[in-house]
């Protein structure tokens, strides 16, 4: 198989072990998460790749292995996910009446933002369809999608973020 972006999907699926293996091996990370975060840079990964200077499996461990070792030495923030004395979620005590995401939305044609929607995948457009459309906390979203509450809000903030970009890089912002 040629390592290509056009052959993205199967290389997930045949490197799918060492992506979970890689996930697993460093506990700091929930496990979910920490796949996602790996499926994720296998894009960059295959980018990088030249097949001049070895195999993709050697490089793909290599890559895998030196990000999660960077990604345990940055400084951890305290999750939304915390709870509070009374047992409650950071995050369900926010109020969020007047949002940047809602006055974001208002201010953007409907056109664009299906546009920008069109881009994400899946996942990450089921995600905005539960919290915006079915207004639906991040916990029951979690449980929806079967994936940690913590993932859940970790792809808000990333779905968010490339929604801004895709704005910001089409001059309509």
């Amino acid at each position: 198989m040629k390592i290509c972006i056009e052959n993205l999907n199967a290389i997930i699926e045949k490197y799918q072990p060492l992506l979970i293996s890689m996930a697993n091996r460093f506990p700091i990370f929930d496990k979910n998460e920490a796949y996602i975060m790996a499926r994720d840079m296998v894009f960059d990964i295959v980018l990088d790749f030249d097949s001049e200077k070895g195999s993709f499996g050697g490089y793909l461990k290599y890559r895998l292995y030196f990000y999660f070792l960077n990604e345990c030495k940055k400084e951890r923030v305290d999750s939304l996910n915390d709870r509070d004395m009374k047992g409650v979620e950071i995050i369900e005590k926010i109020e969020d009446d007047s949002s940047f995401d809602n006055d974001f939305v208002k201010s953007i044609e409907i056109e664009e933002l299906f546009k920008a929607i069109k881009t994400l995948k899946k996942q990450e457009r089921e995600i905005l369809y539960l919290k915006y459309d079915k207004n639906l906390p991040h916990k029951e979203i979690a449980r929806l999608l079967n994936l940690s509450t913590k993932s859940i809000t970790n792809y808000h903030y990333n779905i968010v973020k490339k929604l801004r970009k895709y704005f910001e890089n089409n001059d309509l912002i």
